[in-house]
């Protein structure tokens, strides 16, 4: 099977050093050794250390815990069908949770067991403040993932993601965004990581049942980053992460772009699927033309030669401009 090729790798010393680089390059990198200073990092080499640093920044609040049988061998997926997720997930105390993790890691063959995308700001208030990344704004709140082995496959993230590496090892096998029709996505609902995620097996895929996966792999990309690493994933790439230690412990950031929503694109596309449910499939090409040039703007600006207080919906998205769209929208859904 081909092999992947290494993620680009990059010396990043301030956020100005990141931010020029996430322009050049518009594609993931690591930045090796990035928080291996921080104390979180350090403390995170004891579990008994890690239990205690960890318990003076708690408030108390539950957390939520994934638990899948031994049989799933870690990966976070469905059950046969489709209908129904291949674990439970329940609210814990978190003391509770990292012990229970923590016991796990003598077994031979442990039950999977994983805390995700647990907010700071909610359960450990001032842990980033003593654990800064200096990479972004201060208001940009991190979250916690923690966990035995686990893998979770192929999904995307409207926002930009930064994850930095506190304990053990996880690899990141990361697809440009273009590859979505090659990586067969499952029910969009219902899904095991908060996204819709590819249904192929990142580590034995079947080519035969999945033949255009090969092409997805063709452009893939791969690092496992050690404690102390951290990895820039930028919008909508896809990226599955597999944890490769007894225990992991991951930490990281999710922002989008100023004056983007990513809920009112995603409601777009559920609006499309809506509207064009009934089409013939020649009336779905004419549209996709239509789509092509105003929407996306294959062939450059679609106004340009419209004087601009003529170009009504397609001018610029003034707040008077918005509130006509919204309402245009609300009667399409009424009528």
């Amino acid at each position: 099977m081909l092999s992947p090729a290494p993620l680009l790798e990059l010396g990043i010393a301030s956020r100005d050093d990141f931010m020029a680089a996430s322009r050049e390059h518009k594609e993931p990198f690591v930045i090796r050794g990035r928080v291996r200073d921080w104390p979180l990092t350090i403390a995170a080499k004891s579990p008994k250390t890690l239990t205690d640093y960890l318990r003076n920044f708690h408030n108390g609040t539950l957390v939520s815990l994934m638990t899948g049988v031994p049989a799933i061998k870690g990966r976070l997926f469905y059950m046969e069908g489709f209908e129904r997720l291949n674990f439970q997930t329940r609210d814990a105390p978190f003391a509770d949770a990292l012990q229970a993790i923590l016991r796990t890691a003598s077994e031979e063959n442990p039950p999977t067991l994983y805390m995700g995308s647990a907010s700071e700001a909610k359960h450990w208030p001032g842990l980033a403040r003593a654990n800064p990344l200096s990479l972004l704004p201060t208001d940009v709140i991190p979250n916690l993932w923690m966990g035995n082995r686990a893998v979770v496959g192929p999904h995307n993230d409207h926002p930009h993601n930064i994850a930095c590496v506190v304990a053990g090892r996880r690899r990141f096998r990361l697809f440009p965004p273009e590859q979505f029709p090659n990586l067969y996505i499952g029910p969009m609902e219902l899904n095991p990581a908060g996204r819709p995620v590819s249904v192929v097996s990142v580590s034995s895929p079947d080519l035969e049942r999945y033949p255009r996966y090969a092409h997805a792999l063709e452009v893939s990309r791969e690092a496992v980053l050690e404690a102390g690493d951290a990895i820039y994933i930028p919008s909508l790439w896809w990226h599955s992460v597999e944890s490769l230690e007894p225990f992991n412990l991951l930490v990281n950031y999710w922002w989008e772009e100023p004056g983007t929503n990513a809920a009112q694109v995603e409601a777009a596309l559920v609006h499309a699927l809506l509207a064009m449910g009934p089409l013939t499939p020649e009336q779905r090409l004419a549209w996709r033309a239509v789509f092509d040039h105003v929407v996306f703007r294959a062939s450059g600006d679609p106004v340009a030669h419209i004087p601009l207080a003529a170009r009504g919906l397609l001018g610029e998205l003034t707040p008077d401009l918005r509130d006509r769209m919204r309402n245009i929208i609300r009667r399409s859904l009424i009528e």
